[in-house]
């Protein structure tokens, strides 16, 4: 398994696939093994690269507090350790602002974005008080608590009690640590760059949920309007795992964009 160094960080991260490289950039304390669903649908047509955020799964916790400058710095990282001169980003929740960050920051290093049940910044985010008390109040649990207590808003109402316990049990296998998910929090509460947005050049999908309650869909809507020409893309019955609620919808409409901005790189 290959690791890459960030600053006081030893990296996990993975490939697999072989054609136009894509970075899958996870949430909230949610370790890489979360894209178990996706991955093997964008396999057969793409280099999938995956990898644990700083302070998730495989990868260290560095002291805090953390910033997304170092979130994004360790995705920067990996796509220089596979060798990848340029990659095509799908992030979701939190993972969508490690990827705006990057893309303002590194703009050659991002050809497309798919930003898949995020915001804008916490400052300016769309949502009602019972969701961010309820993320704020899950840095107090333990990790099998936090998550079990998270479900009760990652889902649409009529996702099947299975999935939510597949995706649990693969959350389970790594864990992460009290630290790593305060870490992480205070990186996202923190940043802040919507007025820079309309500085993403690269084409952008906006993929969301309809039924979304821990990330309104109005963030969506919000980002749509702050990045020029952005796709917006509103899944009925889908709560915030998009993956779980709808994979063969939201992977068709994933897989479709990444063919549309690959055939328009080589005109």
């Amino acid at each position: 398994m290959p690791f890459v160094r960030m600053g006081e960080s030893e990296v996990w991260w993975d490939t697999v696939g072989d054609g136009t490289p894509v970075l899958l950039i996870s949430g909230l304390s949610s370790p890489s093994d979360s894209w178990f669903r996706l991955v093997p649908l964008l396999a057969p047509h793409h280099r999938v690269i995956t990898f644990d955020n700083l302070g998730t799964g495989r990868t260290q916790t560095p002291p805090g507090p953390f910033t997304m400058s170092m979130l994004a710095d360790a995705a920067v990282g990996v796509v220089q350790a596979s060798g990848a001169s340029q990659v095509r980003v799908v992030a979701i929740s939190m993972g969508g602002l490690i990827a705006q960050e990057l893309a303002l920051a590194h703009p050659d290093l991002v050809s497309s974005l798919v930003l898949v049940s995020t915001h804008a910044g916490a400052p300016h985010m769309v949502s009602d008080r019972a969701s961010l008390d309820a993320v704020a109040r899950a840095a107090e649990l333990s990790p099998d608590e936090r998550t079990s207590y998270l479900a009760s808003l990652a889902y649409a109402k009529h996702t099947g009690v299975d999935k939510i316990n597949e995706d649990l049990a693969v959350r389970a296998q790594r864990p992460t640590s009290e630290e790593g998910y305060r870490g992480q929090l205070a990186a996202a509460g923190e940043w802040e760059r919507l007025d820079e947005l309309s500085e993403i050049a690269c084409p952008t999908l906006l993929l969301h949920g309809e039924q979304d309650r821990l990330v309104s869909v109005e963030n969506a809507r919000q980002l749509a309007q702050a990045i020029s020409g952005a796709r917006l893309t509103v899944l009925p019955e889908c709560g915030h795992q998009l993956f779980t609620d709808q994979l063969e919808a939201g992977a068709h409409t994933v897989l479709d964009f990444l063919a549309e901005t690959d055939r328009a790189s080589v005109v």
